[in-house]
């Protein structure tokens, strides 16, 4: 728990930016993962249900 706040603080201190956005662009963004998101709690556009043939379908 300790670890991760520290990395938190100097993650933030050094990017200058939000965590979610600074783990958004080095974790998931770079290997393709576009629907992932480290959002908390998740927007309502990042919200699917899927349909029978497993399609994302957006409320």
């Amino acid at each position: 728990m300790i670890i991760g706040m520290i990395t938190w603080l100097i993650l933030t201190d050094e990017f200058g930016e939000d965590y979610q956005d600074i783990i958004q662009k080095c974790v998931p963004g770079p290997i393709g993962m576009t629907q992932s998101s480290f959002e908390q709690p998740l927007s309502s556009e990042r919200i699917y249900n899927y349909d029978s043939l497993d399609k994302p379908v957006i409320r």
